[in-house]
């Protein structure tokens, strides 16, 4: 949640939020069975979707132990939801003649993940203007595409009411995204290939033989998510960070899978037993991942831990986006403020407007951000902060409560 204008606003699509809302009536642990139940959905659907090409069902194992899918399977987050909506809108689109579901599905996946909607407006263009013409045929992708966005509408007319389009006056940047995306282009293109050698290219190959438009689907990506400041390189680990970016290629990594799985079957494995040599690889990342992620969310938790220990009740905690992420969810107890939410003056006037307690500002001393753009230096600079404690590389800076 943001609160650009004192009016609380869903930071993120409605849809993954109303499954785990749902879910949650099952009992609280439940919402952790949501993206596995995704997952599982997901790969049978694959190895539907593979016996169209004679590709034995065992290949959907090969998405199962995608190493990020796999990762993201573990989460909470959104990304698998829209991935499954997403790929069976496609196929239903693509492969019958329910344009109707098909345009639902498709868009409904927005409503996860905000950016599936170039994807999805791409895809039924194309149909529209080389496949379906007729007046039906318009007239039910319209009426799916309508319904489909019904949530998404919702979602942005409630940010609209709040004014969080306005919460960040520099958060567009032209010249700044220009710049990352050189360095994501070449690091989303090295991390397909990562785990799966010459997918990028084997991939786009027999994907083009096989079906145009899940070719301009899978190329699409490419083009407009390196541009998104949140696909950098944040991660200080290489490998994490080659695993994590894949989370915004999904749609491209599900496609182009299909090709690469026919490659393999046509020119390299040729029995089960060849297949289990390549599987045994991706199953051990994937336990290594599992080993890794627990670690991280013991991590998390001990973090939140010190959180509460070295900062008083009803305060208020500043930092940037990283840090965040890696807080707990809010018990209410005290007010986090995320830098990158709010245009500079805007955020000096929540330092200025608090009055409840002390204020925290909490920087990673790892952080490789030059600190006369960094907002964060700004305000220890024009206020009177002072640095109080450090723990592992989070340095934590106080400026007393005076009312």
């Amino acid at each position: 949640m943001v609160e650009p204008n004192a009016d609380w606003v869903e930071k993120y699509p409605p849809g993954q939020s109303f499954l785990l809302s749902l879910m949650v009536h099952l009992g609280d642990d439940s919402v952790y069975l949501l993206n596995p139940i995704v997952l599982t959905l997901l790969t049978l659907f694959y190895a539907k979707i593979l016996r169209n090409y004679n590709i034995p069902k065992y290949f959907s194992l090969l998405l199962l132990y995608n190493p990020a899918i796999f990762l993201f399977s573990r989460t909470v987050l959104s990304d698998l939801c829209a991935l499954l909506l997403f790929a069976l809108g496609f196929f239903i689109f693509n492969n019958t003649k329910n344009l109707f579901l098909g345009s639902l599905f498709i868009f409904l996946s927005i409503s996860f993940r905000l950016a599936y909607a170039p994807l999805a407006f791409v895809l039924v263009l194309y149909h529209l203007c080389n496949v379906h013409r007729n007046t039906s045929d318009i007239v039910w992708v319209a009426t799916g595409t309508l319904l489909g966005m019904l949530p998404i509408v919702f979602y942005i007319s409630s940010i609209l009411k709040g004014g969080a389009f306005g919460y960040s006056h520099d958060f567009i940047d032209v010249s700044r995204n220009l710049s990352f995306f050189p360095p994501n282009l070449f690091q989303s293109v090295l991390s397909l290939n990562f785990i799966y050698p010459l997918m990028f290219i084997v991939g786009f190959i027999y994907l083009s033989r096989i079906d145009k438009s899940a070719l301009l689907i899978s190329i699409l990506p490419f083009i407009y998510m390196p541009f998104m400041p949140q696909t950098a390189g944040l991660w200080n680990n290489q490998y994490v960070t080659f695993i994590l970016i894949q989370r915004y290629y999904f749609v491209s990594i599900f496609l182009l899978m299909i090709g690469y799985s026919v490659f393999i079957r046509r020119h390299i494995v040729k029995n089960v037993l060849q297949f289990s040599l390549i599987l045994f690889p991706l199953i051990l990342v994937c336990s290594l991942i599992s080993i890794f992620h627990s670690n991280y969310l013991n991590n998390k938790v001990n973090f939140n831990k010190q959180i509460y220990r070295l900062t008083s009740l009803n305060s208020m905690i500043i930092s940037d986006e990283g840090l965040m992420k890696f807080l707990s969810a809010k018990d209410g107890s005290r007010r986090y403020v995320n830098a990158e939410l709010f245009g500079g003056e805007a955020l000096y006037t929540q330092i200025d407007n608090f009055e409840e307690n002390d204020i925290y500002l909490i920087l990673n001393s790892n952080s490789e951000i030059d600190p006369t753009i960094n907002k964060l230096y700004k305000i220890l600079k024009k206020y009177k902060f002072e640095a109080v404690c450090k723990y592992k590389s989070f340095i934590f800076f106080k400026k007393e409560y005076t009312g």
